[in-house]
């Protein structure tokens, strides 16, 4: 009878309704993740995840078009390395690896996130197809501040009022970026810590032949940040595909490929600079870089 009774008022309610009994009914009971059968197979995530994992829950991938890209890119140019700095819990790593048929290499510093990762990877992925690494990656070796949202688990990020204190390293102290195999692909997505990476990963974008990043150019950091950041971009790569203006959801012919110029980026800019936003960190753009 109760069994009947909670099955009726469950129709009543609403998908992101569900979610959240779903999540306070688990807590309550001291279960703060779960494992989902979606589109890209089983998945583990955190119950807490009120972004990433709860699309997952509903039957959405994350970011399925910046996956699909990656993929089309290995599919057209060959099956390489893979490296995905800022992994998450692998809701892009794990298709893009396993469909492209690359060698994967994913970093992630958050300890939930990672232990998610881990066992997302150990599940669905053969071990020999890729190497984790939980830690921060920035331009020097040590520790760093990491603030957890509470809600958005894409969303940690390295700040000064961080409850969660992380190793961090220097990206080309922890892969020989001349022994991975070609071509490499880089997907860069850490919250505005990207400068950081950069620095600590000059051998890295000198091996690779792509990125894929979140160009944010309105971060607070440094006076100089983006002019150096900027230089670090062109130097290493000579195209750019805007596929995020594009709305593309595969990677576009190669006609589409626009010279990587600073001219291009401060338009890029100057198009973030325009949108509807009014915290630095939600002024974006997803863009793929590449070497040709």
């Amino acid at each position: 009878m109760i069994r009947q009774l909670a099955i009726f008022l469950l129709r009543l309610l609403s998908p992101g309704q569900r979610f959240f009994l779903l999540r306070e009914s688990a807590n309550s009971l001291g279960v703060t993740g779960a494992s989902v059968d979606g589109p890209i197979g089983r998945m583990e995530g955190s119950l807490n995840d009120w972004t990433i994992f709860r699309r997952y829950v509903h039957g959405e991938a994350w970011e399925s078009a910046t996956a699909n890209i990656c993929i089309d890119y290995f599919r057209r140019y060959g099956a390489g390395t893979f490296v995905d700095v800022g992994a998450n819990i692998g809701m892009i790593f794990i298709p893009v690896v396993r469909e492209a048929g690359a060698f994967g290499v994913a970093v992630d510093a958050s300890p939930v996130n990672f232990g998610f990762l881990a066992a997302n990877c150990l599940r669905n992925l053969s071990p020999q197809a890729y190497r984790l690494h939980h830690v921060a990656v920035g331009d020097r070796p040590g520790t760093v501040k990491f603030d957890m949202s509470s809600e958005n688990f894409g969303d940690h990020r390295v700040a000064e009022t961080g409850g969660v204190e992380v190793e961090v390293v220097r990206f080309d102290d922890i892969e020989d970026a001349q022994r991975l195999a070609k071509p490499v692909l880089i997907k860069l997505d850490i919250q505005g810590y990207e400068p950081e990476f950069v620095a600590g990963a000059l051998r890295l974008l000198a091996a690779a032949d792509a990125m894929l990043l979140e160009y944010s150019p309105f971060g607070e950091k440094g006076r100089n940040w983006i002019s150096e950041y900027d230089k670090a971009l062109t130097q290493n790569f000579t195209h750019v595909v805007r596929f995020d203006e594009m709305g593309a959801r595969a990677l576009p012919p190669e006609a589409a490929y626009v010279a990587l110029t600073q001219g291009v980026l401060d338009e890029i800019k100057q198009s973030i600079a325009g949108r509807d936003w009014t915290d630095p960190k939600d002024g974006h753009e997803n863009i793929l870089l590449l070497r040709r």
